[in-house]
């Protein structure tokens, strides 16, 4: 089953905006068949109780009677206060996700250690995620501010068409190139897979952030000890691997 990725921002009351809502009901016609995650991107510093029935009864309207296997989490700034709100979460099985710096941060203590990194600066997101503004505009990130301009028609036959442009055509070449690189020179390729295609690089391997990043990382874990709860979950999910089957 194929996975796509559906960044959405919630406007300032909490609500998926009507334009938003035109394009999301226009895709979820495209993943018929398809495992769908959805983000739901919250700028209240309190998840609202009316924000997740709307998510409920757009998902029950648009998606429950296609096949889709339904996935769902929250980005906002602190965690939901309201119980209400909490046993919502619980019930239709939501995911409550930290600020992408803060999973990113965590990423490079996971990589430190062998652990696969959980964001996507370190996931390949090309080509199967797309985020939606409160504007009912789409790009290809939420989080990283760029100009990659993507299909925005409304009668596309396939959720892949809107892909289907020469600035995000530029972009997979440059990936690529990059990861080559990447591939060739650095011991963490395996890991951070180049790292995200929308941060500048200069093909050099000499000034990978990254790099420097999961170096200077290593050398604050090595002062740690297993009383250190980050090291010691690391260290127990590192050892776990050891015995998978």
């Amino acid at each position: 089953m194929h996975n796509f990725n559906i960044y959405v921002e919630l406007d300032k009351c909490g609500k998926i905006s009507p334009l938003s809502k035109q394009r999301l009901v226009e895709y979820s016609n495209l993943l018929d068949g398809y495992s769908l995650y959805f983000t739901w991107i919250c700028t209240e510093k309190k998840i609202n109780t009316h924000t997740l029935r709307e998510i409920i009864n757009f998902e029950r309207n648009n998606c429950s009677h296609k096949q889709i296997i339904l996935h769902n989490a929250i980005i906002l700034d602190c965690k939901p206060k309201s119980i209400t709100a909490k046993h919502i979460m619980w019930k239709y099985k939501f995911q409550f996700k930290d600020t992408h710096s803060e999973v990113v941060e965590n990423d490079y203590v996971r990589m430190c250690f062998g652990n696969r990194p959980n964001s996507c600066t370190f996931n390949s997101c090309l080509g199967n995620c797309v985020f939606v503004d409160t504007a009912g505009n789409i790009g290809i990130c939420p989080f990283i501010k760029n100009s990659i301009e993507l299909n925005d028609k409304h009668d596309i036959q396939s959720i892949y068409d809107v892909f289907e442009s020469q600035l995000f055509a530029e972009l997979l070449v440059n990936i690529i190139q990059k990861r080559n690189l990447c591939k060739a020179n650095c011991e963490f390729f395996e890991l951070c897979k180049g790292g995200c295609a929308l941060v500048p690089n200069d093909l050099s391997p000499d000034v990978c952030q990254t790099q420097k990043k999961l170096h200077g990382t290593y050398e604050l874990l090595n002062k740690k000890t297993m009383n250190d709860t980050t090291f010691r979950e690391q260290t127990i999910e590192q050892i776990s691997k050891i015995y998978q089957v």
